[in-house]
C-alpha cells in the first residue's frame, strides 16, 4: 500500500505563515509547536482557526486552470505546496481541498477525502433530500 502524502515540519511552518497563524506573543517563532499544543488542547478549536485563515488566506481561482497552455491541473502534494505557498497563487477548488487535506493530516488529524457538489434545491425551495433546512 502506498505511503499517504504529509508534508514536512518546515513546510508546515511556511504554511502556517502563508495563512498568516499566530499566536498570543505575536511572536513568529515555533508556530508550529503553538499549533500542535492548541491541537493537543482543543483540536475542533484549532481545526476551525486553520480553516477559517486558510479560507480568507489562499482564495478560490481557476485563472490557472482556463489560462495555461494545458489546462489541467495537478494534485501532486509537492506541486500544490509550490503553488499556493511558495508561489502564493490561488487555487481551484481541489487544489485547495487538496492542500488542506494533506496539512490536517501532517498535523495528525485523521480526515478522508469524499466528494461534494453545489446543490441548487435550497434556492429552487426543493426538499430533494440533499440539504437540511436550518
Amino acid at each position: 500500500m502506498a505511503e499517504k502524502p504529509t508534508y514536512t515540519d518546515q513546510q508546515l511552518e511556511l504554511y502556517l505563515d502563508r495563512i498568516g497563524y499566530s499566536h498570543s506573543d505575536q511572536s513568529e517563532s515555533n508556530l508550529l509547536q503553538h499549533l500542535r499544543q492548541h491541537i493537543e488542547n482543543d483540536a475542533l478549536s484549532a481545526l476551525s482557526e486553520l480553516q477559517r485563515r486558510h479560507l480568507a488566506a489562499i482564495p478560490w481561482g481557476n485563472s490557472g486552470l482556463h489560462y495555461s497552455q494545458h489546462h489541467t491541473i495537478s494534485l501532486n502534494p509537492q506541486n500544490l505546496f509550490e503553488k499556493m505557498v511558495e508561489r502564493r497563487l490561488d487555487g481551484y477548488c481541489m487544489e485547495n481541498t487538496g492542500i488542506f487535506f494533506i496539512v490536517l493530516r501532517s498535523l495528525g488529524y485523521l480526515v478522508y477525502a469524499t466528494g461534494g457538489r453545489v446543490s441548487h434545491a435550497a434556492s429552487k425551495g426543493l426538499d430533494d433530500g440533499l440539504y437540511l433546512p436550518l
